[in-house]
């Protein structure tokens, strides 16, 4: 089986700018582990760029998990008092590392769901003392049927205001009702606020997210993987070529919003 054709472009960006972008709704089950995994191959694949993963997702401890997807990704315990600072650590390394890194760097945190207030403590206790270090945050809400997603991407924007930046992604698992965030007063009055973009991620076949997750593979890792990886389910041909297709549409909403996403992203070169 050929490889799926890569439209990989080399980047750079600004110096010593850091970018975290992190997960913040309160329910889980809402898409969040899957659109993090698919930003991640996005920001590797077709923006040539070298994300730092960390997994904060409690709840699940193994099968896909951010850190089951992605081998060697940290797991850090948002619970305790310092749990997140080590997060600045990956944000921002060593002096001599920095340099060698050319001093810019993406972040990309997955926090699951039920961490809301564990994480808008830290954000609270650390936001001020980050001024003057070109630290940057972009927060991602999955928007589901479930009006609780809606209501736990307003709780987040309440707290933590226009400190960081929004983007909501539709995720019709279950669905295409959104109208509680976008047909509401408080849903216009946050879009209002926040400008923040929105873009889509459809529904998937359940046989072949199931295999994705049992398996601790992304989409663009199953089609690429050899038979004895993707198994008997995304070892098809026919899964392989729907799996193409939920990528190449999924990347084309990613990249439709890349400066959001990446905003000080320089010109390819």
């Amino acid at each position: 089986m050929a490889k799926q054709r890569r439209s990989k472009r080399n980047h750079k960006m600004n110096k010593r700018h850091t970018r975290i972008i992190f997960s913040l709704n309160s329910k889980g089950g809402s898409g969040n582990t899957a659109a993090m995994v698919a930003l991640a191959d996005f920001l590797i694949h077709n923006l040539g760029l070298n994300p730092k993963l960390v997994d904060c997702d409690l709840a699940n401890k193994t099968f896909g998990s951010l850190s089951h997807i992605f081998k060697g990704t940290p797991k850090l315990d948002v619970r305790t008092e310092t749990g997140l600072d080590d997060l600045l650590a990956i944000a921002k390394p060593a002096e001599l590392e920095e340099e060698k890194a050319g001093g810019s760097r993406i972040v990309l945190a997955d926090f699951g769901g039920g961490n809301e207030e564990d994480t808008v403590r830290w954000f609270n206790e650390m936001y001020d003392g980050l001024v003057g270090h070109d630290i940057s945050f972009l927060g991602i809400g999955l928007l589901t049927s479930n009006v609780a997603t809606a209501k736990g991407i307003i709780s987040w924007s309440v707290e933590l205001r226009d400190r960081i930046n929004y983007l909501i992604i539709r995720n019709h698992m279950a669905g295409s009702n959104f109208s509680y965030l976008f047909e509401t007063e408080i849903g216009r009055k946050f879009f209002s606020a926040s400008n923040a973009p929105v873009i889509d991620m459809e529904k998937r076949a359940q046989n072949i997210q199931n295999e994705l997750v049992n398996r601790g593979l992304s989409l663009r890792q199953a089609i690429d993987a050899p038979p004895d990886v993707a198994g008997p389910v995304l070892g098809t041909f026919a899964a392989r070529v729907r799996m193409r297709g939920y990528v190449a549409r999924l990347e084309e909403q990613f990249a439709s919003v890349t400066a959001t996403l990446v905003p000080d992203l320089a010109v390819p070169v």
